[in-house]
């Protein structure tokens, strides 16, 4: 190495570590800035509220220019000043979209995007229903937004015969401009943009859907579903431990899971249950005949005959 490049690399690594001081402290003062009391004191009272009302609270804060200026400002300044500056959110990249939240309370989490233009990109081939309602501030807005509507997953939800999601209009972005969306039951694409696109999101936590969907956009079709309870994916993961542990003192637990909430629990803690220890598991395999779900109704009804000519062989 030359010295001119020493000399380079010594002063890079003298800014980076002074960057990383910078960052820390910048970190600290995040939630005691103005902007952060500010949305605190918009929000009080709010943390066991319904959607709706968390929702109206949170499009008079978005809706609040100076609020976002206040917001946004402090961390405009740093990296315009500081190449190496980290910002204190988490960050995710999904190809032309970066992410960050930047706020969070109890009863919502905001988040901000921006979505880099592509001169000539394809139009989304596929359409998310978030099973969030939210409320958007186009910051920075060219195009449109495209928009699509779906009915509700309530208890009785099945995949195989979900109703399609159709179109049902469009909105014209400008800059500024705050929306609703209710992520429940509709999906949206944004399209014609003519440079990118900053927005800040408020994604209410009262009220979720069971789970997000995926549709195909040429046939209206779903295509797959994620599960937004967390806890229950949890719940999954430890029973299917339990049942490759051999652990059948673990009954409670299995039975408590096949009545729980999310549908896709219960059958998950039935089948685990069954391979473990089926003939504990069979009084309530056969309630599960009666399910609210036709998918665990028909799971439980399939499956049946086949462990009750198990268990009389066993005996």
């Amino acid at each position: 190495m030359s010295t001119p490049d020493l000399a380079d690399a010594l002063e890079d690594r003298a800014a980076l570590v002074a960057s990383r001081a910078a960052s820390r402290r910048f970190a600290e003062q995040h939630r005691l800035g103005a902007a952060w009391r500010w949305a605190d004191t918009a929000l009080v009272g709010l943390e066991t509220a319904d959607a709706e009302q968390v929702a109206r609270r949170a499009t008079l804060l978005l809706e609040d220019s100076a609020w976002v200026r206040a917001l946004l400002a402090p961390m405009m300044r740093a990296l315009d000043g500081d190449r190496w500056f980290e910002p204190p959110w988490r960050v995710q990249r999904d190809g032309p979209r970066l992410g960050a939240v930047i706020y969070e309370h109890p009863a919502l989490t905001i988040t901000g995007t921006l979505l880099t233009h592509i001169p000539g990109a394809a139009p989304t081939a596929r359409l998310v229903v978030p099973g969030r309602l939210s409320v958007v501030r186009y910051q920075r807005g060219s195009g449109r937004v495209l928009l699509w509507r779906t009915e509700a997953a309530g208890p009785d939800f099945a995949a195989a015969s979900a109703p399609p999601i159709v179109p049902i209009g469009a909105v014209a972005l400008r800059d500024g401009l705050v929306r609703r969306i209710d992520g429940r039951t509709h999906a949206q694409a944004i399209e014609g943009a003519e440079r990118d696109l900053v927005m800040l999101t408020a994604t209410i936590h009262a009220g979720a859907a069971p789970f997000a969907r995926e549709y195909d956009r040429a046939s209206g079709k779903l295509l797959r579903v994620a599960t937004l309870d967390h806890a229950a994916a949890r719940a999954q993961l430890l029973l299917g431990f339990l049942r490759a542990a051999g652990r059948t003192e673990a009954a409670p637990a299995f039975a408590a899971a096949t009545e729980a909430p999310a549908y896709f629990l219960r059958w998950a803690a039935m089948r685990e249950w069954l391979a473990l220890d089926a003939r504990a598991a069979l009084p309530r395999l056969r309630a599960m005949t009666e399910d609210a779900n036709a998918e665990v109704r028909q799971a439980a009804r399939t499956m049946l005959p086949t462990v009750e000519a198990m268990l009389e062989c066993r005996d």
